[in-house]
């Protein structure tokens, strides 16, 4: 009776609304959170490349519960990109159990000339419940060499909901639009499952050695933790005293967590065994962007301050301020590699290179455009740059002052992260909720990972 009332509920404000039909949008457009139900992602997973504008999705449909309900199509952007995975819906869909989809698909040849449409109706390998709040993909995998006009659908399409992946070679993906964080498998370039995450997470690290990963959650004043084994939220760490917690760090061992709150100008420090807070330190105007680093064999925890334009750097056990220096006059990120500390001036456009210690200026390296992040690829000894107004990365090697080149990496590039075992380079484009995967070898583009939101930090798990 109680889902009778809800679904009925649910079609009486598809009515009143005028959304009686599966509807499209653009990549980049807001995504509604829904009151009650989940979000539903549904990929295409085919057995050979094709290009994506070739085959089509729409008219799109979930049956929850015995109720069909309509699903928001993507409208990709126009490409002629060879794809072997394509997102085609995003949207919330009320909870229940999900059994059926149905649509119509539509495969062209190279000219443009209709080989298959076809209007079907497909169940689940395995029907699951959407919970409220949760977060959820679908794959349909389709063998098109089996594609034939009058060959029913079923013989070459199916459709099955997400399994728990494997722990290794996994990009975590958050996308606070939609509460979720998308799982990509970095072997497959393709995306595998997507989970939700309460409040409002703006921040995310990983202890690869014990397989954890924290959440920084801004609204509740919390740090979740989540196993990545298991992938099950297992603890909640609350943050006493703060405000608006924004950046988090982990220690290189995994037992210290630290958190800047901009809004009490506070640096936090937490132990990761019990929760506690062990330290508490006000700095600067607005502390962010918090980066653990080792030097000569001793811990450092530095920070910027963007309202007084500094780069502050703390000792580890008791935070006490060791040195203040200027960071230009619109510092972005900060790293450490090749014995040094970088910080990314965008104002000026330019790279600064600090003596650890000391906070000694040693050189101003400039970039040719505004340099946003910050990632160390170890092997080939680079340091990697985003260029947010050159829609690019460069590259700037160990020991020199001079960045050498450039590689496209989508609109608005924003968090990267490097795979060491792979060689292989995550930039999250945020104007069209993509992932770019750079070769660092080749410094080419590879492969594209498409999203249902606004993907804001990446993080890497490897052996």
């Amino acid at each position: 009776m109680k889902h009778s009332i809800k679904n009925l509920c649910y079609l009486l404000l598809l009515l009143l609304t005028g959304c009686t039909a599966a509807h499209k949008q653009s990549l980049n457009s807001p995504h509604l959170l829904p009151s009650t139900g989940g979000i539903v992602s549904i990929y295409l997973n085919v057995d050979q490349p094709i290009q994506q504008d070739h085959i089509t999705f729409d008219q799109l449909e979930l049956c929850s519960d015995s109720v069909w309900y309509p699903l928001t199509s993507i409208e990709n952007i126009r490409s002629t990109n060879v794809i072997k995975q394509k997102l085609i819906a995003v949207d919330s869909v009320p909870t229940g159990i999900i059994s059926k989809i149905r649509f119509r698909v539509e495969i062209t040849d190279q000219e443009g000339n209709k080989e298959v449409s076809q209007h079907s109706e497909l169940s689940l390998t395995e029907p699951f419940e959407l919970h409220n709040g949760s977060s959820q993909c679908l794959f349909l995998h389709g063998q098109l060499h089996l594609a034939r006009p009058n060959t029913p659908i079923q013989t070459w399409l199916t459709v099955s909901p997400q399994k728990a992946p494997l722990t290794d070679e996994l990009l975590y993906i958050l996308c606070p639009e939609i509460h979720s964080i998308y799982l990509a498998r970095m072997d497959q370039y393709r995306i595998i499952a997507a989970y939700a995450v309460e409040g409002e997470v703006v921040e995310m690290k990983l202890d690869a050695t014990k397989r954890l990963l924290y959440l920084l959650d801004k609204k509740n004043l919390l740090i979740q933790r989540f196993d990545t084994t298991t992938q099950l939220m297992t603890d909640r760490i609350p943050l006493p005293l703060t405000e608006s917690p924004q950046g988090l760090e982990i220690s290189a061992n995994g037992d210290t967590l630290f958190v800047t709150d901009p809004n009490n100008r506070q640096v936090l420090s937490i132990n990761t065994y019990n929760g506690t807070l062990t330290n508490s330190v006000s700095v600067g105007y607005d502390p962010t962007r918090p980066h653990f680093f080792t030097h000569n064999g001793t811990d450092y925890l530095a920070i910027l301050s963007k309202a007084d334009q500094q780069l502050i750097v703390l000792d580890t056990e008791d935070l006490a301020p060791l040195y203040s220096v200027a960071a230009g006059q619109s510092p972005q990120d900060i790293i450490y590699a090749d014995q040094s500390l970088f910080v990314a001036d965008e104002f000026n456009r330019q790279i600064l290179l600090f003596e650890p210690e000391t906070g000694q200026i040693r050189a101003k390296i400039s970039t040719n455009g505004s340099p946003q992040r910050f990632a160390v690829d170890p092997l080939n000894q680079n340091i990697l740059i985003t260029l947010q107004d050159q829609h690019a990365v460069t590259f700037l090697p160990f020991g020199q002052q001079m960045t050498v080149r450039k590689a496209p990496c989508g609109a608005s590039p924003g968090d990267l992260k490097i795979s060491n075992n792979r060689q292989l380079l995550f930039v999250a484009n945020q104007t069209e909720n993509q992932i770019i995967v750079l070769d660092l070898l080749s410094q080419q583009q590879i492969s594209t990972l498409t999203i249902g939101a606004t993907p804001t930090v990446l993080v890497i798990q490897e052996p």
